[in-house]
Order: C-alpha cells, then sequence, then structure tokens
C-alpha cells in the first residue's frame, strides 16, 4: 500500500540515521582499522539490518474518502514499535562493530581473557586498588605474563622465588609481571603526552615480626608535573604497601601455602606512587598469594604462621629520633591519623630541632616547624581547630631568657604542615599550665593568679582565689605552689588533666601545705573557668609522702594515676584516684612503692578505659598491664575477642625512661600506641628520645576516606571511562531521533486533518 511503503521508507531512514550516528564518530576519530574481538557475532559496516514488516491496518481513499482516527490511532502504534525496532537493531548493529573500545585502544594481550581461570600454581593475585582501575579503565598493558581479569581490577603475578628465615621469621616472595596505566593522552593511539603514566612491575611481598609489606618496581609521572616518582622495589625502606597479616587466612594444606584476603593500606611512598593524590594509609584491595613449599628456599621445614599474628600487642621496628637529648621535655598529640611531637628547647644552648614535627603514623615525619618552646613545656592542642598553644622562649635576648607571660598558637594542617606563629595573649602573670580538653573543646591556661579560656575570639581572664582562702575550708594552712611553679633552673611540667564534664585537674609541681603540723605533698586543684568559683582544692590528693612532690599525671575517664621518678624501688611511688561527683576518692591505699608493686621505677604510663594502667617499668623497660589498685599485674584477665590476653611488652630502650618526666604515651586509636624510649647508642650525656609503635597485628587502621578518584582531569571523548557510560549516550541519541520523529508524525496527522485529500492524491501518483 502507499501509505505502508511510506513507513517502510521511514524506519529504514531512522535505522539508518541511528547507526550512522553511532559509527561515524568513532571512525573519524579512529582512523586506524580496529580488530574486533568477535567477528561473527556482528554485522559489517555496509549491511542493512532486516526491519520487521508488520501487517498494517491501511485507509484506501477510493474505499473512504473520510479519515478513521481510530485506524490512524493504531498504525501510529505500529509504526512506533517498528521505529524503535529499527533503532534497537541499529544500536545492537552499532556496538558490534565498536566492539569493546577500552581493549582495543589500550592493546591487550590476548592472554588477557584467560585470567579468570583458577591458578592452581604460585601466584600472587592483588588489584592493587580496584575504584582506580574502574575509574581509569583498567591498564593500558600488562607485563611480562601478568595477566588481569575481565574487569581489568584484578591481576596476577607468577612467583619467581620464596624464602624463609626461621630466626626472624621472614618470608620474602617475588614475583614477576606489571601493569602499565597510560591514560588521559595527548595521544590515545601512541601513548604520547599521558597525564598519568604509571607502571608498577615485580611485586615483592615480605613479611616478617616487624611488620609486612609489598614493595615493587615503580615508574610514575607526577600528576601535572615534569617529575617522575621511581622506587626500585629493592629498598626495604621504601614499601608502596602494607599487610596486616593477623587478619589474612592462613592456610597450609597438600604441599601449598596460601594467604588470602590480607588487608592492605597505603604506605607513604605508595601515596607518592600515586601523585600524593590517595593519603597514606587510603584503603588498597585485599592481597592473595599462594607458593608450594617444594619451591621454598631456606628453613622450608620450620616455616609457620607468623607467630606475632596471636600476640595482643607488637614493638614496631619503626620509630621515630629527631637526634635531640632525652632531657628536652616532649609532648604527644594526636591529630586526625597523625601523631604531633613537641620538642622543647634547651636552656642555655639553643637547639635546631626544637619545635613541632608532624608525623604520619608509622613515625615517618611529614613536616617540621622549629619553635622556641619553653623549657617545662607548656604546651596544649586543640585537636578540633588544629591550632597549637605553648609558651616560648624570648628570641631576642639570651638563650636563657623564657618569655613567660606570653601565649603563642600555631596552626597546623595535615596537607600543608605548619602555619607561622601567632600571640594569642599576654598575662599579667607568668603562665604554669595549659591543656585542652575535648569534651569542652576548651584550651585553658592557667597562671600563678589567673585563668582563661583561650581558644575564643575574646580571652578574658579569671582571677583566682589567692591559695590561703582555697585551702581554708579543708583545713589547710601555708599552701605553696597549688597553681603550678616555674623554676627557670630544673623545668618540671605543671598538668592540667581535662575531666567529662569539662573541668580540669591541675596537678601543680612542688605543690603543697600544711593541716595539724605535719607537711602534705602533692595537691590537687579542679580549675574551670566557667564556674562562679574557677578554682577547688581536691583535698584528698594530699599525702605525706614527699616522693610526690613532684611527679606526672594522667587521666581517661575518672581514673587518675601519678607517679614519681626515682631509681630506687623504695623512693619510686606511684597513686591513683577516682573521680566521683567532682571530689578525687582514693584508689590505691596511698603512695606505693616500687619494691611493693610489680612496676618498680615508672618510666611512662596511660589510663586504659575500662581504668587498669599501661606502665613502662624504667628498671627493665617492659610495658606491664597493672592493676591501678596496686600497681601489681593485673590478675585473672579476661581475654579478647581472639582470645589473647595483654602480656608484658619488651620495648627495645624502654630501660633508663624515668630519667625524664616526659608527656604521657599517646593512643592513636584502638590499636595503636606511641612509646617513648631512652636511646644511648650514642653514649653517655648523648641519649636521645625516640618515639616507637606499639600496635595490635590485629587491628587494622581505619581507612582514610577519598572523595574522587584520581587523576582529577577533564573527561576526554577516547577514554576509557568513555567507553563506560558509551550505552547511556547511544540510547540518548536514539531517543532524540525518536523525539524528532514524533514531532514530525504529530506534523503530518495535523497534515492529514486538514489537506487528508491533497495528501492523498499526492500519494496516488506513487501508487500509479
Amino acid at each position: 500500500m502507499k501509505n505502508q511503503r511510506f513507513r517502510h521508507i521511514l524506519t529504514t531512514t531512522v535505522a539508518c540515521a541511528t547507526l550512522i550516528s553511532l559509527t561515524v564518530p568513532n571512525a573519524i576519530a579512529e582512523p586506524e582499522s580496529k580488530v574486533v574481538q568477535d567477528p561473527s557475532a556482528i554485522a559489517t559496516s555496509d549491511s542493512t539490518p532486516e526491519l520487521p514488516a508488520s501487517e498494517e491496518t491501511t485507509v484506501d481513499a477510493e474505499d473512504d474518502k473520510g479519515v478513521d482516527p481510530n485506524a490512524i490511532s493504531a498504525a501510529l502504534k505500529d509504526l512506533d514499535k517498528e521505529i524503535k525496532g529499527a533503532g534497537d537493531k541499529a544500536v545492537s548493529v552499532a556496538d558490534g562493530i565498536l566492539g569493546d573500545k577500552g581493549a582495543a585502544e589500550e592493546k591487550k594481550p590476548a592472554a588477557a581473557a584467560a585470567v579468570d581461570r583458577k591458578d592452581k600454581g604460585s601466584t600472587l593475585t592483588w588489584g592493587v586498588r580496584s575504584s582506580f582501575n574502574n575509574y581509569t579503565g583498567g591498564p593500558t598493558a600488562m607485563l611480562d605474563d601478568a595477566t588481569q581479569n575481565d574487569k581489568k581490577n584484578q591481576f596476577t603475578f607468577n612467583l619467581e622465588s620464596v624464602s624463609y628465615e626461621s630466626d626472624t621469621e621472614k618470608l620474602e616472595a617475588k614475583f614477576k609481571g606489571g601493569v602499565h596505566y597510560q591514560k588521559y593522552c595527548d595521544d590515545n593511539t601512541n601513548h604520547t603526552g599521558c597525564k598519568l603514566d604509571l607502571k608498577i612491575e615485580n611485586p615483592r611481598i615480605v613479611m616478617s615480626k616487624d611488620g609486612s609489606h609489598v614493595f615493587a618496581k615503580v615508574s610514575s609521572k607526577k600528576y601535572n608535573s615534569n617529575e617522575t616518582y621511581t622506587n626500585s622495589g629493592t629498598d626495604d625502606a621504601k614499601p608502596i604497601a602494607q599487610l596486616y597479616t593477623a587478619n589474612a587466612v592462613f592456610e597450609e594444606k597438600d604441599g601449598k601455602v596460601t594467604w588470602s584476603e590480607i588487608p592492605t593500606l597505603l604506605t607513604q611512598d605508595g601515596s607518592e606512587m600515586f601523585s600524593n593524590f590517595y593519603p597514606v594509609n587510603s584503603s588498597l584491595d585485599p592481597l592473595t598469594f599462594s607458593f608450594d613449599e617444594s619451591k621454598l628456599e631456606g628453613d622450608k621445614d620450620s616455616y609457620k604462621r607468623l607467630s606475632t599474628d596471636n600476640a595482643k600487642y607488637v614493638v614496631s621496628s619503626q620509630k621515630f629520633d629527631n637526634q635531640v637529648n632525652y632531657e628536652l621535655h616532649r609532648e604527644l598529640f594526636k591529630f586526625k591519623d597523625h601523631i604531633i611531637v613537641a620538642t622543647s628547647d634547651h636552656r642555655f644552648t639553643p637547639n635546631d630541632k626544637a619545635g613541632f614535627a608532624l608525623l604520619n603514623r608509622d613515625l615517618a615525619e611529614k613536616s617540621f616547624k622549629g619553635v622556641k618552646i619553653n623549657g617545662y613545656g607548656a604546651v596544649a592542642f586543640d585537636e578540633a581547630k588544629g591550632d597549637l598553644y605553648y609558651v616560648a622562649k624570648k628570641t631576642d635576648t639570651k638563650p636563657f631568657d623564657d618569655d613567660t607571660k606570653s601565649l603563642y598558637k600555631i596552626h597546623v594542617d595535615v596537607e600543608t604542615g605548619f602555619g607561622e606563629p601567632q600571640l594569642a595573649h599576654t598575662f599579667a602573670e607568668e603562665i604554669t599550665a595549659v591543656g585542652y580538653n575535648p569534651a569542652s573543646k576548651d584550651v585553658v591556661a592557667v597562671t600563678q593568679k589567673q585563668t582563661a579560656i583561650v581558644n575564643q575570639s575574646t580571652i578574658t581572664p579569671v582571677v583566682l582565689p589567692e591559695q590561703s582562702e582555697l585551702v581554708k575550708e579543708s583545713g589547710f594552712t601555708e599552701p605553696k605552689n597549688l597553681y603550678g611553679s616555674i623554676v627557670s633552673y630544673s623545668p618540671a611540667v605543671n598538668e592540667l588533666l581535662p575531666v567529662e564534664d569539662g573541668s580540669f585537674v591541675l596537678n601543680g609541681d612542688s605543690a603543697s601545705a600544711k593541716k595539724d603540723g605535719k607537711q602534705y605533698y602533692g595537691l590537687m586543684v579542679s580549675i574551670n573557668p566557667k564556674n562562679a568559683k574557677p578554682a577547688k582544692l581536691l583535698g584528698e590528693s594530699a599525702t605525706e609522702n614527699i616522693g610526690i612532690q613532684s611527679s606526672a599525671a594522667r587521666i581517661n575517664r575518672e581514673t587518675i594515676v601519678r607517679y614519681n621518678k626515682n631509681a630506687s624501688e623504695s623512693h619510686a611511688v606511684a597513686q591513683s584516684f577516682r573521680l566521683k561527683d567532682g571530689n578525687l576518692v582514693k584508689e590505691s591505699a596511698d603512695a606505693i612503692t616500687g619494691t611493693d608493686a610489680d612496676v618498680k621505677n615508672w618510666g611512662n604510663a596511660f589510663v586504659m578505659d575500662d581504668g587498669t594502667i599501661m606502665a613502662l617499668d624504667s628498671k627493665d623497660g617492659m610495658i606491664k598491664h597493672v592493676d591501678a589498685k596496686n600497681f601489681k599485674n593485673v590478675q585473672n584477665e579476661k581475654t579478647d575477642e581472639h582470645g589473647r590476653k595483654f602480656e608484658s611488652i619488651a620495648l627495645p630502650k624502654g630501660a633508663k625512661t624515668a630519667e625524664h618526666q616526659h608527656g604521657s604515651i599517646l593512643q592513636l586509636d584502638k590499636g595503636t600506641f606511641y612509646v617513648p624510649s631512652f636511646d644511648d647508642v650514642k653514649g653517655e650525656s648523648e641519649e636521645t628520645y625516640a618515639l616507637r609503635k606499639v600496635y595490635d597485628p590485629k587491628f587494622t587502621p581505619e581507612a582514610q576516606k577519598q572523595g574522587q578518584e584520581f587523576p582529577k582531569v577533564e573527561e576526554q571523548k577516547d577514554t576509557p571511562r568513555e567507553s563506560k557510560s558509551f550505552l547511556s549516550k547511544t540510547w540518548k541519541v536514539v531517543l532524540g531521533v525518536l523525539g524528532a520523529l514524533g514531532g514530525i508524525l504529530g506534523i503530518l496527522g495535523a497534515a492529514n486533518h486538514f489537506f487528508g485529500e491533497q495528501i492523498r492524491s499526492f500519494l496516488d501518483r506513487f501508487h500509479n
């Protein structure tokens, strides 16, 4: 029929137009011929798909001079189906012609198609970072027989060699092969001018009690730079990833060893490999590798899983030592996933390493700011705002002149490091202590007569009660140094301990008073600038034991412990208290000597969440888990979810740490602590402070979040990512054509209504 022929012409035109719109732009963009992966499954570009011809109900002008609306409606529905079918056919044909554009462009080897097979040999399977592969479309090329899965986000490398040393429990497995990413190039055919050019080759796994890591040969063009990061893969100080083997599945069966799903996080060198786009401790893909025991070299008969995998805590070989004498005071602060070390300056001999160091969790220094921090270490850190507050030395006079009335602050950022020092406030008297309370988010400074919240726009000091008035209600007289002391020739720390109600407990050095003719030491004071009475004596803190006169104090929740420094067990003492309704209640009987405790000489301490104490014994260098009531090892200790107990930890160079009372052991997260040690390798009077990492091997740190995948570049038409969204754009073309045709059909319907007779007369000419 006349209109049937017209409709066939129309649907064929739609199909051809759709097919051309899909294929021509790609043909223009890629003049070189492409290899079709499955030629049998597609039609050639010059073939015309057969379009279905449905039976139609037509209206002949000779039979009916009018127009039947129902017939037109039915015809339009059939025509719509035919157009849709033609469009779908065209899309199918175009997809076949184009094939997997990404695969052709990247020049993948034919062997890649077989990667999904279960290789029963000795291999490493690792995707490095699947989201990175998904975003970029996967590697451009696989090297030296390395293979990949069909999604191009998991790679398999063949084992080259594996060895084991039983003494150190060190396993080293070397694999052959690599991946090469060349993306966002000026010329995607020859891969020149690529913004991303990353090659990772010959991965090497090293497992030992000191830590487990992945190494690899790396060449990475730094993003938006002409520089290239390189890594030989043979330097044991430059791993690209850290392995957490305690959380992996270990299997030894039928002569084959398999490590499965080992959690993996990015190291500093790994971050550089990605142009520092991903931060240290960003999550990487779990890693799985296996090997036949017959290939194991060395002490093959004694190979077993790492003994540290079931230990409660392990000491890492990583440490931070800025080569500054041990006697200069240090304070530690946590900031996000980092550590800040504050090093005081020497009173008479200025040290160029005095100031603030920003470290990552593996104790690598990221940033340093030289600042002349006062000798007694009055430092606090507002972790909510990233501001450090400190008392400094005068820089324009003699080195031993201290600027004890001025409080300074300096901002820190984990990415950009430290800013410049700024004067926060100048007090009328000497500042004795500075502290931060995470509950109230207040930074508070205390002088011998005033206190103030200093991390706010307006600083208004509050007058403290006279010491004699402070102790009167408790029956004490002749108070001294209740608000702390400053002894220039022998600096000691006055600590402000944060309490959960927003107040602080001030442990002032050399605080004392008399009562009933007896001398008492160690009197503590509650401080809160927001209260009508900003200070209150905590009378239960008083003790007759002179050893507490100068002490270091620690707090967690409601438990407080304090201890002195003394090499003699009979004079090394400690006390503990519990906070209740704003008052102190003695937890220990009184000051307990090292003779009666399992901690013989207190080097440092940390109060655990359950009120027990992690104590570093300066006598033997052991980290012990002790009861706060008697400072003896915890009895009948419960096992954790992995069936482990806290056993004493031998800290390298942990002995003699009581030579100076440094700031507290720092807990970064649930499974990671940082403990000061006394490194005397250099010899007498040149001992240094070395910070060491103590961690739970079964704890995997929370991976750093990354909002957008690397690299942040504008989309290009011929990138692999473009091909991923290819189908949705195809439908946009088809739907656009159909929309236009709908408009044309609407116009034709209107024309038929008004000019039907003329149109039929015109079509009759073609019929004849």
